[in-house]
């Protein structure tokens, strides 16, 4: 069967336009519907990484916080260090001088009065002469073993050992004992002080 279509052929133009255009509609309307749940799911992972983003810079702005902390410490750390190195060069390798006198003054034995006590030391060498007075050559000679185990001191020798007074045999003996002196390691930092190093 046929079918037959009474209307005129305007109308029927008319008739095809309109469908052609409802369906155009409803194509242009899912595309506007997909476009729109596009734009729906991009802005929330829009939003989502948004906040990230704020998240990471408020950390960055905290490190860089700490980082700006950590930049005075080592500025002081570096002037510590500087110092430290200036301090055992201007030193140098002094022996320690208040161990080495005391240790000196503990070996002299009773028997022994000493008068002067001159120490050089020129950076890596220095020499030490002590004159005083004893009451026999031996009594000398005691003290000068007890100077050998003085740690620090090295070559000792005694340029003079005479009686006072060469008349009297139980007179004192006066002597000008002479000795090297060992360099040390230089400035030590202070019990409980570390390195910055």
């Amino acid at each position: 069967m046929y079918s037959v279509s009474l209307l005129p052929y305007e109308y029927r133009l008319i008739n095809i336009n309109a469908r052609k255009k409802n369906v155009s509609l409803l194509i242009a309307m899912g595309v506007m519907g997909v476009l729109f749940a596009v734009y729906v799911i991009l802005s929330i992972l829009l939003t989502s990484n948004i906040a990230q983003l704020n998240k990471v810079k408020k950390e960055a702005e905290t490190v860089e916080a700490q980082i700006a902390e950590n930049n005075d410490l080592l500025t002081m750390s570096n002037n510590v260090n500087i110092l430290l190195k200036d301090a055992t060069l201007a030193a140098g390798e002094n022996p320690e001088w208040g161990k080495l006198i005391t240790a000196i003054g503990n070996s002299v034995p009773e028997s022994i009065s000493l008068s002067n006590i001159k120490m050089e030391f020129d950076n890596q060498s220095g020499f030490c002469t002590i004159d005083g007075v004893g009451l026999t050559h031996n009594s000398v000679s005691e003290w000068i073993q007890r100077l050998e185990e003085v740690t620090g001191i090295d070559e000792i020798r005694c340029s003079l050992s005479a009686l006072s007074d060469k008349l009297k045999d139980n007179s004192p003996v006066v002597f000008e004992v002479g000795f090297t002196v060992v360099p040390g390691k230089g400035y030590q930092l202070p019990m409980g002080v570390t390195d910055n190093e």
